[in-house]
């Protein structure tokens, strides 16, 4: 496991776990539309997958990855809800978004559903607000205003990076 600083894991938090928990949210709500034609619906589970993927990894500490265990200095008190209420559904959301694995399901009727989403996102959901409850309050504080100082950068309309884009989406505007 690699070593950050506060600043960096600040950094990290609002550059990339912010980020997928935006993504996660918007296609989240865009599965419970229904007026997603199915190539659309197929475009939304594979990003709602990716993004719930690296939170639930986040959470879980997979080895290799940045994880909450580094962030534990700053909020000793976090214990992510038991990961086995999750765990088959993650990996069979994984299964089924990687078309030429052998886990996939073949059978209809052992796909993710929407009800499936919506529980792992609400599992996500519910895990990342008691993290950032549970943060100390100088470091909840420094997260929020360098997140609120990366939302006013302004942004390259050519070259915007998949983090900065959230801040065009969000506000309407990359200046």
């Amino acid at each position: 496991m690699i070593t950050m600083t506060r600043p960096q894991l600040i950094e990290f938090f609002n550059e990339h776990v912010r980020y997928e928990l935006f993504i996660m949210r918007h296609t989240s709500e865009q599965l419970e539309s229904d007026k997603l034609n199915q190539l659309d619906w197929n475009i939304m589970f594979s990003a709602f997958n990716v993004s719930a993927r690296n939170i639930y990894e986040f959470l879980r500490g997979k080895k290799g990855n940045v994880c909450v265990t580094q962030y534990r200095p700053f909020c000793r008190q976090f214990q992510h809800s038991d990961i086995d209420d999750v765990r088959t559904l993650a990996e069979d959301l994984n299964a089924q978004c990687f078309h030429m694995g052998e886990d996939r399901k073949m059978p209809a009727n052992g796909k993710v559903t929407i009800a499936k989403i919506q529980t792992l996102a609400r599992w996500l959901e519910s895990n990342m607000s008691e993290l950032e409850r549970h943060f100390d309050d100088d470091f909840r504080t420094a997260l929020q205003s360098e997140y609120e100082r990366q939302r006013t950068l302004s942004v390259s309309a050519e070259n915007p990076t998949s983090s900065a884009a959230v801040s065009i989406v969000s506000t309407g505007s990359n200046t």
